[in-house]
């Protein structure tokens, strides 16, 4: 009786530890969705022959990026972690950067990859839950900084704050951006800012191979948008 009641504990054990196993890897493994459109700015003059302001959409040269450090198999380990999908859009007119508008802006955490698939099925599994939590979306909700106007060639400075969302915590953080008018239908750019996994609760699976992940996280949008 004893023996079979092991058996069977050590039958339901290996079950579970498959389950666990066969969950780890498929909850990482949805595919993005395609043709998804960034949401639509407020009503936006587009520039003429007397000027004023252009709608521009952030295109596929565009990369969500971020960065921390970790151990893996004992080893010092910086990683990256890149998403080529981001969808946004902006208005400037280039005589008048008082009325810059910034729309939301989404990053398809399905799209990320690290360079690793093990590392990858776990931030799009059980870290980010992308299977429910496909985005991550940051709402501009104040711009500082920025000079009266910029001239084509000219690069401008300045911070955006606002409300990042990610897996189903919204926190405020605020971009040091650095963005050049390359012409008058194309802009490329930079927005940098730190953020900590806690404050996003954010729980790294406990994994034999990997230790001391870095709290603090970089996270880098580098976009080129553009205008019709």
């Amino acid at each position: 009786m004893i023996l079979k009641l092991v058996i069977r504990t050590a039958a339901v054990l290996v079950a579970v530890a498959i389950g666990a196993a066969v969950w780890f890897y498929f909850q990482g493994s949805a595919e993005p969705t395609t043709g998804v459109t960034a949401p639509a700015l407020a009503a936006t003059t587009v520039a003429g022959a007397e000027g004023g302001a252009r709608l521009f959409g952030i295109t596929d040269e565009s990369s969500a990026t971020f960065e921390l450090d970790e151990e893996l198999r004992g080893a010092p380990t910086h990683v990256t972690g890149v998403s080529n999908l981001v969808v946004g859009q902006l208005s400037l007119d280039p005589a008048d950067l008082s009325a810059v508008e910034v729309g939301m802006i989404l990053v398809n955490a399905r799209g990320l990859t690290t360079g690793t698939s093990n590392r990858d099925r776990a931030v799009r599994g059980p870290i980010l839950d992308t299977s429910v939590h496909e985005f991550i979306e940051f709402e501009t909700l104040s711009i500082d900084g920025l000079p009266g106007s910029v001239a084509v060639g000219e690069t401008v400075v300045f911070t955006l704050s606002g409300n990042l969302t990610i897996r189903d915590v919204t926190r405020s953080v605020t971009f040091d951006a650095s963005v050049t008018l390359v012409a008058p239908d194309r802009i490329e750019g930079t927005a940098v800012t730190r953020v900590t996994r806690s404050d996003f609760e954010l729980v790294i699976p406990s994994v034999a191979q990997v230790a001391n992940v870095t709290d603090e996280v970089l996270l880098t949008l580098d976009f080129v948008a553009t205008s019709a």
